[in-house]
């Protein structure tokens, strides 16, 4: 977990690792409601028959953007500015969706800041996102999330 007092105190944790978060399971009522959510009930998140005659693995899939989607409720269990007004999604760099996560997987987030800048509005933070895959030697998805931290 990385702790910091002030916004300007980022810059002193560039480089820094935190996590991993706790395991989430990605189960069906996850996908089902994300993809309810979306408006994305494509047959390979949702026809259970189907998958297992048609995708490798046999299972249904999530949707890659609700790992993406995640990401913001699980980064308090590895990072935490104490003397800040809010954040602001600014954004995403780099997005590969590296592995299929099957229904039923357990994927936790892995997180390192690679960035903070100061801007008039505030502080420009990027971090890299991994989110590994129980079991697989391979991430789900990695990417650089940037987000502006508002005093």
């Amino acid at each position: 977990m990385i702790e910091i007092d002030t916004l300007r105190d980022l810059r002193d944790y560039v480089g820094q690792s935190a996590g991993p978060t706790e395991w989430i399971n990605v189960d069906r009522e996850l996908i089902e409601g994300f993809g309810r959510a979306t408006h994305d009930l494509n047959w390979y998140h949702f026809d259970h028959e189907r998958a297992a005659r048609e995708l490798p693995g046999g299972k249904v899939i999530a949707h890659g953007l609700l790992l993406l989607a995640l990401i913001p409720g699980l980064t308090p269990q590895l990072m935490r500015v104490r003397k800040h007004h809010s954040v602001l999604n600014y954004g995403f760099d780099r997005v590969r969706f590296t592995s299929v996560v099957p229904i039923d997987s357990r994927v936790r987030l892995l997180m390192k800041v690679k960035a903070a800048r100061e801007t008039s509005k505030g502080t420009l933070i990027e971090r890299e996102c991994i989110f590994e895959l129980e079991g697989s030697e391979r991430p789900a998805l990695v990417c650089d999330w940037l987000a502006l931290m508002l005093a």
